[in-house]
């Protein structure tokens, strides 16, 4: 009886926007059902997020301590450029900063993965049997790899738009995806069950965890034509729902999605409640590197990938004690705790 009378409820009812997994939707009405039957997602965003401090004082706070830290100019991204980025971005939910990296940072870590990047580019007759292929691989710390991972102005760049916190969330990996000749739609998703076959959502959606921000930087140089990822500007304003939304519901919107198009070094973030897709393009294929951070939410640990990390034997404790606290979730620094049922403390005897 319960399960027909959910039926019934906004955010269940099918129409020509909203349909099988995408019927997420910008609708009061069907928004305001989703979080009364999904309050987990509110109460974890009141939770992590600081709502009381407004967009106007985190603005304030990013360029004062841009002034008051006086990091070094980059060619292509000033302090200024990099303020009015960090305007548009804690707005709008998403931005783009065009080649932040330089191409010989870049091409230095081309060089210091060549090995992995051709071993994912390899397909087998099984992946060619696919619609889309998706991989992705865990990578082992290089400097290349850190220097990109742990910038200095990134991470204050995270850290005010969060909630002074700010930690790495997953380890570092390198993603590879090709398009065998399908048209992605949501309409065509749903029905061919795309997302059974490959792992990385294709449609519009946002992230679960709150507070998370993804940080992607293009390896290669992306145009219109390449296949590349898309945000929508304005979206992460809205108590948005978990479940896919579909190419109409976001035509609909009042404001045009971004490509996130550049050359190699360009730099992109979006956060956890901005609707995102990867536009994916017939026969092309994207070699892209993500890093995910949140203020302590859902962080992943994982021992295997701690191994693959490490397994270059590159030493954490050389690192400066901001960027060491960035990582000490992902790489535990040394500690004495007690362990119970339900949770970790520190140990109030240290090694005695």
């Amino acid at each position: 009886m319960l399960n027909k009378i959910k039926n019934y409820l906004p955010h269940k009812i099918e129409d020509e926007f909203h349909y099988g997994n995408s019927k997420g939707s910008f609708n009061f009405l069907r928004q305001l059902s989703w979080n009364i039957c999904h309050p987990y997602r509110l109460i974890n965003r009141v939770r992590w997020l600081n709502f009381l401090k407004t967009n106007n004082k985190r603005k304030e706070e990013f360029k004062k301590e841009l002034e008051t830290k006086k990091f070094p100019n980059f060619e292509k991204c000033s302090n200024e450029l990099l303020e009015e980025k960090f305007n548009f971005y804690v707005d709008n939910g998403g931005v783009i900063l065009d080649e932040f990296f330089s191409h010989q940072l870049i091409d230095q870590f081309h060089h210091d993965y060549k090995l992995i990047i051709e071993n994912m580019k390899r397909l087998s007759e099984d992946d060619k049997k696919l619609h889309v292929i998706y991989k992705k691989q865990v990578l082992n710390l290089t400097n290349s790899l850190i220097k990109l991972w742990l910038n200095d102005k990134l991470l204050l760049f995270i850290k005010k738009s969060l909630n002074e916190k700010v930690f790495a969330r997953m380890y570092p990996v390198l993603y590879y995806s090709k398009n065998n000749g399908f048209e992605v739609t949501s309409k065509n998703i749903e029905k061919l069950n795309l997302k059974s076959k490959v792992e990385a959502p294709t449609g519009w959606h946002i992230d679960h965890t709150p507070g998370l921000t993804n940080l992607h930087i293009l390896l290669d140089d992306i145009d219109e034509d390449s296949t590349h990822m898309e945000f929508l500007p304005g979206s992460n304003k809205y108590f948005n729902m978990t479940d896919g939304y579909s190419d109409e519901t976001v035509e609909k919107f009042h404001n045009k999605p971004i490509k996130c198009i550049g050359k190699r070094g360009t730099v992109y973030f979006h956060n956890s409640n901005t609707l995102h897709r990867v536009v994916s393009k017939s026969n092309k294929d994207r070699l892209s590197l993500i890093f995910s951070f949140s203020p302590g939410s859902g962080i992943s640990i994982d021992s295997k990938n701690i191994s693959i990390a490490l397994s270059s034997n590159f030493d954490l404790e050389n690192l400066d004690y901001d960027k060491r606290k960035v990582l000490s979730a992902l790489f535990p620094m040394t500690r004495f705790i007690e362990i119970t049922d339900k949770k970790i403390t520190d140990s109030k005897f240290g090694a005695k």
